[in-house]
């Protein structure tokens, strides 16, 4: 099996809000599979005190239509992300 080289960038979209720009075609399991490795990378810290923790939630939405904007991506993936929000910690969810 070959793997595939995956390119993106990471935008800080204000406060603790994180963009996740993948290029080119992903496969659902492939979503799932960095979803997951996030998830974990970002609870696995250790900031040496048991005050705190930390946890995520992901909201994930596709560009498959090219009539979509920015601002409509943007505010699909936050309906997911404020229903993994609700879902409980460390979760993810699709638009």
């Amino acid at each position: 099996m070959r793997k595939s080289t995956l390119s993106g960038a990471v935008f800080r979209l204000g406060g603790d809000e994180f963009v996740v720009n993948l290029i080119g075609r992903v496969s659902k399991e492939r979503i799932e599979d960095i979803a997951t490795a996030l998830i974990l990378s970002l609870s696995s810290w250790d900031f040496h005190t048991n005050n705190f923790s930390l946890s995520s939630s992901i909201g994930i939405v596709s560009y498959a239509k090219e009539e979509q904007s920015l601002t409509e991506l943007l505010k699909k993936a936050d309906n997911a992300l404020y229903r993994a929000k609700s879902s409980g910690k460390n979760t993810y969810q699709y638009f």
